[in-house]
């Protein structure tokens, strides 16, 4: 017999079905890049936010470390006084905050004569406490929460505190808006050492320098804390 030969008829292109789903796949993969990139650019502006206060909160033991005999002097025990970043960044010339007349220095880079903004859109609120026990302690804190429409967001808050350090903590919810933590739960302040502390959501940095934490570092000359065994 004859051999009988089939051609195979090919089929150019796509079918719409498999067009859809490639589409679809396509689409898919957008999104999830898309989110990726929204949650990494979210992260790197809360590590940011969490760099500037940390630079405010350095500029401020600085400070504390100058002006210490005066603060012990015109602060009353536990009496707190709030004192403009301007103060930080001026050269020459005295800020009065409460009792006290403060020396401006430029402690804190910063060029502008207006005050600096966190990148998530707060004021820096400085204040500095003397305690009945003669320490001076300082604590940066921003003016409003951390938030994203009309939620707190903690996840920020807390890359935040931690891209601070030792030296950085938040009012966190589980905390109560009268209490801020910081980063491992390696101190505790509230309203009554600070009375700012009165809301949840808010980014701080605590001083180490004239503290109650100075347990936890070395000193060189009594002043400057130094980090290591």
């Amino acid at each position: 017999g004859k051999n009988m030969k089939f051609k195979r008829k090919s089929s150019a292109g796509l079918t719409l079905i498999e067009l859809m789903l490639a589409v679809g796949i396509i689409a898919i993969a957008m999104v999830g890049i898309l989110e990726y990139i929204d949650r990494e650019t979210q992260r790197q502006r809360a590590e940011l936010a969490g760099e500037q206060i940390n630079m405010v909160g350095k500029a401020l033991e600085k400070m504390i470390v100058q002006e210490g005999s005066n603060f012990k002097a015109c602060i009353p025990d536990n009496g707190v006084i709030t004192l403009p970043i301007t103060a930080l960044h001026t050269t020459g010339g005295t800020t009065t905050a409460g009792a006290c007349q403060v020396t401006n220095r430029p402690y804190l880079a910063w060029s502008n004569t207006g005050s600096p903004m966190n990148i998530f859109g707060s004021n820096y609120v400085i204040n500095i406490r003397k305690q009945s026990t003669g320490y001076v302690t300082g604590l940066v804190t921003l003016s409003a929460p951390v938030i994203s429409g009309a939620n707190i967001r903690y996840d920020w808050l807390g890359i935040a505190a931690k891209k601070v350090g030792a030296n950085g903590g938040g009012t966190f919810v589980m905390t109560g808006n009268n209490r801020m933590n910081g980063v491992g739960a390696g101190w505790t302040i509230t309203n009554a050492d600070f009375p700012i502390i009165n809301q949840l959501g808010i980014l701080g940095y605590k001083t180490s320098v004239g503290g109650d934490l100075d347990n936890i570092y070395l000193r060189l000359d009594g002043a400057y804390p130094m980090r290591g065994d």
